[in-house]
């Protein structure tokens, strides 16, 4: 798509905020690289974060330093599982579907099919609001996301439905492809910028090396472990204000996405993969990214929200957070795995708008009748997108 702008969310300012982000994620990276090795990654992490947050008690850096390593432990395991049931014949929709029943075992059915169907709600909302930004007309005004637009139209409350176990399998069937294209969809928002590493790493070779090896290799916990770390300093530091409120474990979800589809695109350029490749691995990454988030939020206390919290994953929020921390790492990396991310994001995102056009209609069909009313606010305009995005700002 165009270089211009698709959206924009209401008083955040991308460039201040990547001038600000970028020495954070530079410290995390360079802190990583040089660590001694019998560092275990957890020590390491509590004391990184210790230093970027000082004002924090012992115990809430402890907290969070283990919430991110469970959380980007929990994504790798689903993202395995995703992969070999993938190779065994059976759909992403099919092991997502397969995996919530079995996480949400114990639960109410009701409660269960609600919980599906808030996610779903949200990951539609966001999914209109995407197809509208990147299916918009060169010159047209970009959609602006305001935090105190008012609700233009009634989703269908799902409280008094009375779910079963088909009901259920078929919205979580939908959820499935609604996460795919969630995930499409946010390499279409916007196309990559250069970045100066050398405004907050001096092109350390230390750090290239780690951030080039772990994009290479494929061995890259580390590198999502640091990311995780240096986009939860961003939110705690208001950096990233729509994230303020988003539980720690979900943030880990959104550093090993980025992470992931760097490595997609940086295959793709070296043509380990084709475009339809590129394309299913995007989504495969999203669907665990579900999954994880899911399962995150069924272990806390409430469950309150959960379409929301999830929804945060995804959408013109998660599309900013992912192209400064993505344009960070492929700055940070060798030239040659700086470039082949960059420009594998750029390629595979023009092919994406196309694809993205079709899956849209596709889930527009079946969806069911939140997605009608959905569908009709995209017709208006989108002059008001409702609760969801006051909840980020909130």
């Amino acid at each position: 798509m165009d270089d211009k702008k698709a959206y924009y969310i209401e008083g955040f300012d991308e460039e201040k905020a990547t001038r600000e982000a970028g020495p954070i994620f530079g410290r995390f990276y360079k802190s990583y690289a040089t660590k001694p090795q019998e560092l275990g990654i957890q020590e390491w992490l509590f004391a990184r974060l210790k230093e970027e947050l000082p004002n924090r008690e012992d115990s809430y850096i402890e907290r969070v330093s283990n919430d991110i390593v469970d959380g980007v432990r929990n994504f790798d395991e689903d993202l395995k599982s995703l992969d070999s049931s993938c190779e065994r014949g059976l759909s992403k929709e099919q092991w997502l579907a397969n995996s919530l029943e079995q996480s949400s075992s114990g639960l109410d059915r009701n409660e269960y099919g609600n919980y599906l169907a808030e996610v779903d709600k949200n990951l539609a909302l966001n999914n209109a609001m995407a197809m509208k930004a990147i299916t918009a007309k060169a010159g047209e005004n970009p959609l602006i996301l305001t935090k105190n637009q008012e609700q233009d139209f009634e989703i269908n409350k799902q409280e008094d439905k009375d779910w079963n176990s088909y009901s259920t399998k078929a919205l979580a069937l939908n959820l499935g492809k609604q996460a795919t294209l969630s995930g499409v969809t946010g390499l279409c928002m916007d196309s990559g910028s250069y970045i100066d590493p050398q405004s907050f790493t001096d092109n350390d070779p230390e750090v290239q090396d780690f951030v080039s090896n772990s994009i290479e290799s494929g061995v890259d916990f580390g590198l999502k472990v640091a990311t995780t770390g240096a986009i939860e300093v961003g939110a705690e530091n208001g950096i990233f204000p729509f994230l303020k409120k988003t539980p720690v474990g979900i943030i880990s979800c959104i550093g090993s996405g980025i992470v992931e589809n760097c490595k997609t695109a940086w295959k793709f350029i070296k043509g380990e993969i084709n475009g339809h490749e590129a394309l299913d691995r995007v989504g495969r990454v999203a669907t665990a990214q579900v999954k994880t988030a899911f399962g995150i939020c069924l272990k806390r206390e409430t469950c309150e929200n959960i379409g929301a919290t999830i929804g945060s994953i995804f959408g013109p929020q998660g599309a900013i957070v992912g192209k400064i921390a993505g344009n960070v790492i492929s700055a940070v990396a060798n030239t040659d795995v700086g470039k082949a991310i960059s420009e594998g994001i750029k390629k595979i995102a023009k092919p994406a708008v196309n694809w993205a056009k079709n899956c849209w209609n596709s889930v527009k069909k079946t969806a069911g009748e939140w997605l009608d009313n959905t569908r009709k606010a995209v017709s208006t305009g989108l002059k008001k997108v409702g609760n969801f995005f006051k909840s980020l700002f909130s």
